[in-house]
């Protein structure tokens, strides 16, 4: 038996979505083939470590502790899964019923006058909040001083249960129904960071799944086609998805322009699926992904916004 198995997403540079999908696909495909290990082939029990993540969980062995979950603390999935070993992927159930707090933010505020405390508030307000995702190769890593303390401030806030009192800081923070979460992500000092570590990554794993599913995609009914902008360094074969496409459709009617990313239902539309949901939830950065699923034939190409 194996009690504790897994891979953190955030909280190092090591801790990303792509490699704890790599770990799990590997994982799961060798329980399911009943390899075990060298000193004990066949079946083996295992345990995964972390169902969601802790908020409130030490760090002491680093600040990843709190991200092993496969879920979100909302009981959200963070990717598609194949737990079956057996390429069938699929976003697991996430919890229902969730109640959320209103849509209010504690923000760092522009007008602030003593910036000397700055430092002791971000502190005390990560001493009471999860502001893991603010270290070395994490998730917010990026973030300039004014984004870092936003981030702590509004962490804090939603842990209070959203109290005015709870958004002070002497002075330099301000409560706001503005969504921070669009407003933090403007002010990352790198967007190439952000990218390189969580959309490029899907991306290329993406890639790989396409590569190694050539029978599945001739026998594909359905399809989603991405468009990627070509200008982030990421290029696809264009060859290969122009003959992919004829093959299905029969016609020659749509030209693939380079970067565009073509996938199909029966190759793990979930993690695509994802793929696209978290692009789009960066619409104000320079990066944008869009998704199209119709009925073949009736497959159009829709310019880039």
């Amino acid at each position: 038996m194996v009690g504790e198995v897994g891979w953190p997403t955030d909280g190092d540079k090591n801790a990303n979505v792509n490699y704890a999908l790599r770990f799990y696909n590997g994982l799961f495909t060798r329980l399911a083939a009943n390899k075990g290990t060298p000193m004990r082939p066949g079946y083996i029990e295992v345990y995964l470590f972390g169902l969601v993540d802790e908020d409130a969980k030490s760090v002491a062995p680093g600040n990843f502790e709190r991200h092993w979950g496969i879920f979100r603390y909302d009981g959200q999935p963070k990717y598609s899964m194949d737990l079956s070993g057996q390429g069938q992927d699929k976003l697991l159930v996430a919890a229902k019923n969730v109640e959320y707090q209103s849509q209010r933010w504690c923000v760092f505020n522009p007008n602030a006058k003593d910036m000397s405390k700055l430092v002791d508030n971000i502190n005390f307000a990560c001493s009471f909040a999860d502001c893991t995702t603010l270290g070395y190769g994490s998730s917010c890593n990026s973030l300039d001083a004014q984004g870092n303390a936003s981030y702590a401030f509004n962490m804090y806030f939603q842990v209070q249960n959203q109290q005015d009192q709870s958004c002070d800081f002497e002075g330099l923070a301000m409560a706001t129904t503005q969504n921070a979460v669009e407003k933090i992500l403007k002010t990352f000092s790198s967007t190439k960071h952000y990218f390189g570590s969580y959309i490029f990554p899907l991306i290329e794993e993406t890639h790989a799944d396409l590569l190694s599913s050539m029978k599945l995609l001739s026998q594909a009914k359905t399809c989603e086609i991405y468009y990627v902008e070509e200008s982030k360094g990421f290029k696809l074969p264009r060859d290969l998805f122009y003959k992919i496409l004829i093959k299905i459709q029969d016609s020659s009617t749509y030209e693939p322009k380079p970067g565009d990313l073509i996938t199909f239902s029966d190759v793990k539309p979930e993690r695509h699926t994802n793929l696209g949901l978290i692009a789009m939830q960066a619409p104000n950065l320079s990066f944008s992904a869009q998704s199209l699923c119709k009925r073949l034939p009736e497959i159009s190409h829709s310019a880039m916004t």
